[in-house]
């Protein structure tokens, strides 16, 4: 009796070949890199602002007193004679606040209108928004707002945080031969530190409160906002993406406080008369 003749078959080719779409593999693994990602910068986010709260305000000046500014500031060419009454306005509005002992107020050249609060509890003003405010009231509020962001510790808080995140991209191997030199070059720039809306709205909360205290009214403490509100025709669409509150809305927040306007007949509005700084 003969054997049936054997006949082999063929191996079956696909079977290591995956039956899912190669974008669909591709898309899946992307996202759960940066659900990955994600999650750790906002860990690395909330163990910041925690690890701030041990750190007291004294604690945090003496960390920070070896750092200067100045050297990241393009002063006036010469010495601003307003100086003294931008500091003795200061600290008017200081006797209202808490824990806050500004180390320097440094004055710097630039078209920007800005003001900026930095770790340390060191305060910059450019020289565009001196020349731009014109009532005292105005101008108080914005250093309330920046003293409110040091009192609050907002400062410290974006800076560390600043710096967990930089370090997570050394542990990631995201970082470049630059990465040690730009966290020397980076430890304190004048660019204004990234608050989130929630901290802008609690330092404009707070701010209120102060300018309150020292006047009695709110009344021109819109200025700024009044000043800037049409700086982007388009600035109702990013509002959602913008860290700031819009300018209308702070406008409107402070216009809207029961005890907005000045009703003591008495107390007449105060000008900011004070010469800009020349940086020409």
């Amino acid at each position: 009796m003969k054997d049936a003749p054997f006949n082999a078959k063929k191996p079956d080719d696909s079977v290591n070949i995956s039956k899912e779409n190669p974008l669909a593999s591709f898309l899946r693994l992307l996202l759960g890199a940066v659900a990955v990602v994600t999650c750790l910068y906002l860990a690395l986010g909330v163990a910041s602002d925690f690890a701030v709260r041990f750190v007291s305000h004294q604690k945090e000046r003496e960390l920070f007193r070896f750092i200067s500014l100045k050297k990241y500031v393009s002063p006036p060419k010469t010495p601003w004679e307003g100086q003294p009454e931008l500091e003795s306005l200061l600290n008017k509005v200081l006797k209202n606040s808490q824990n806050v002992e500004p180390q320097s107020v440094l004055v710097t050249c630039s078209k920007n209108i800005n003001a900026s609060a930095h770790p340390g509890q060191h305060l910059v003003l450019t020289s565009s928004l001196l020349e731009t405010m014109r009532s005292e009231v105005g101008l108080a509020f914005v250093l309330a707002h920046e003293i409110a962001h040091m009192q609050l510790q907002h400062s410290l808080k974006s800076y560390v945080r600043g710096r967990s995140w930089m370090m997570a991209h050394f542990l990631l191997g995201l970082a470049n031969d630059s990465f040690f030199d730009e966290i020397e070059s980076s430890t304190l720039t004048l660019n204004a530190l990234s608050f989130s809306r929630e901290q802008e709205r609690e330092a404009d909360s707070l701010a209120m409160k102060m300018i309150l205290a020292t006047y009695g009214h709110l009344e021109n403490a819109e200025e700024l906002f009044e000043r800037t509100k049409n700086r982007a025709s388009l600035q109702w669409t990013t509002a959602f993406l913008s860290t700031h509150p819009s300018d209308p809305d702070r406008i409107e927040r402070i216009k809207m406080h029961p005890n907005y306007l000045n009703r003591d007949p008495q107390k007449k509005p105060l000008p900011w008369n004070v010469p800009g700084p020349r940086c020409k």
